[in-house]
């Protein structure tokens, strides 16, 4: 008989994930938010705080898809800021280095 490998329902995956990774996941979410008109993006933070709140739906598969991609990278950051990689800088600082 044919076997499949399945994921276990409770399993917790630990997993490296470089800055590199993380500025392609920021780039496909603004993108994704970018194709939207902004009512569509209104409509979507609206549907965030019913979801976050009331655990209610998403109307659409794509609003779900930008939560579930926006989760992942609030995740990654979090993890970052755990493990004491991140630092602080000016922000004139910062708008200077990318112009």
């Amino acid at each position: 008989m044919t076997k499949i490998t399945m994921i276990k329902p409770d399993a917790t995956v630990k997993i490296e994930i470089g800055s590199g990774f993380l500025e392609q996941l920021q780039i496909v979410l603004l993108d994704l938010i970018n194709s939207r008109t902004d009512e569509e993006v209104l409509l979507l933070a609206e549907a965030i705080g019913k979801q976050e709140q009331e655990g209610e739906d998403f109307p659409e598969q794509w609003m779900e898809n930008i939560y579930i991609i926006t989760k992942l990278i609030a995740e990654i950051e979090k993890a970052l800021i755990a493990q004491g990689f991140t630092y602080e800088q000016d922000l004139e600082e910062s708008i200077e280095d990318n112009s």
